[in-house]
């Protein structure tokens, strides 16, 4: 089969790994810029001692906007996850350190 962005013929196999190579990569440049678009209002609502960090844990993988508390009380971080594939608003997922327990909320 034809691949018309590349110019060159390729198997049905071949075709769809290169799209969802090209979907994957387009999820995480939008992941990106939601999140460091979304970096000002994060830090505006941040109790006193915290802050939010814009990360991509792993090469290839999502950002995220990472809420860590002060260093003082409170042993959990919070991965804010941007909308990129169809899902209506931003999930959460908390991870307590002390206990070594990640859930989603």
């Amino acid at each position: 089969m034809h691949d018309p962005e590349q110019g060159d013929w390729v198997s049905f196999a071949e075709r769809d790994h290169r799209r969802r190579a090209v979907d994957n990569q387009r999820r995480i440049a939008a992941s990106a810029d939601q999140v460091h678009r979304a970096m000002p209002a994060v830090h505006g609502r941040m109790p006193e001692g915290w802050h939010a960090v814009a990360r991509q844990h792993i090469s290839g993988a999502l950002h995220t906007l990472d809420v860590e508390p002060a260093p003082a009380g409170v042993d959990a971080i919070a991965y804010l996850i941007p909308p990129t594939s169809g899902c209506r608003g931003w999930q959460v997922r908390v991870h307590d350190r002390t206990r070594r327990i990640d859930f989603p909320l």
